[in-house]
């Protein structure tokens, strides 16, 4: 069986979506970029994230 390896960014943007979560706000800081990068990611084609 083949594991996937996610991020807590990727986590993160998985448990708000299973929570039903439409927006999120963030302030652009230091601290933000791996969530952005998870978001960027999941808005590839064949992701389920809403934009």
């Amino acid at each position: 069986m083949a594991s996937i390896t996610l991020s807590a960014a990727e986590l993160l943007l998985h448990r708000l979506q299973a929570l039903d979560v439409a927006y999120i706000f963030i302030n652009s800081g230091t601290d933000y970029p791996p969530v952005i990068e998870a978001w960027a990611k999941a808005r590839r084609p064949g992701k389920r994230y809403r934009s």
